[in-house]
């Protein structure tokens, strides 16, 4: 896998300020980790009401019966992670050339949420010499969960420990929701099952 590029400060300087993509938020197991590691404050999640509805289409696309109570609960749960379509109106002027039409409102939700990372899977519309103009980082979920394993091991695995608990399967072990989250974040999945002593079976990475 590519290396990330150079890499922001970490979790340990301050609490990092993030913008999801839709295509990290509608991998369930992934998303449902990310948020509950956001809880615990090891970083500040955002996104914007296009991508939450953006994220709920694929979802019921997919066929996910409850994607729009989801999507609800995930704006309950962080009402500071919308920055409002005002905000971000404002913010489209300052997004780089380069950046694909359909996303810049991604960037400009970024901006106006003050984050210094856009998480995403679909590198190719976010160029990272485009993004540096603006202060912005590129990272892709692996990488992410990758970089927040490596510098806030104890609360990442607790927030394992709490997507697993949380389950409607109550007896669903940490290997299996690895495995689930394997599906979209394979490398990182087998990282973290061997730091933690686990055995998880290797499944095809999840579509986008």
């Amino acid at each position: 896998m590519p290396g990330p590029g150079p890499m922001p400060p970490g979790p340990e300087d301050a609490i990092l300020t993030v913008t999801f993509d839709a295509n990290i938020i509608y991998p369930m197991a992934l998303c449902d980790y990310l948020l509950w590691a956001a809880q615990r404050s090891v970083f500040r999640p955002g996104w914007s009401r296009s991508i939450l509805d953006e994220a709920e289409r694929n979802l019921v696309a997919k066929g996910v019966p409850n994607a729009p109570r989801r999507m609800q609960r995930m704006r309950e749960a962080f009402e500071d992670a919308d920055p409002g379509k005002a905000a971000i109106g404002r913010q489209m002027k300052k997004v780089p050339e380069g950046m694909d039409g359909d996303d810049r409102h991604v960037v400009a939700a970024a901006l106006a949420h003050g984050a210094t990372i856009i998480v995403t899977n679909n590198e190719r519309h976010f160029p990272r010499a485009a993004l540096a103009d603006v202060g912005l980082h590129r990272m892709n979920g692996e990488q992410f969960l990758e970089f927040l394993w490596k510098n806030r091991r104890q609360d990442m695995e607790q927030a394992l420990a709490d997507a697993a608990a949380m389950t409607r399967h109550p007896s669903r072990t940490l290997a299996e929701r690895l495995a689930q989250i394997g599906r979209s974040c394979p490398k990182f999945a087998a990282q973290a099952a061997e730091d933690l002593g686990l055995s998880i079976e290797v499944v095809p990475p999840e579509a986008d």
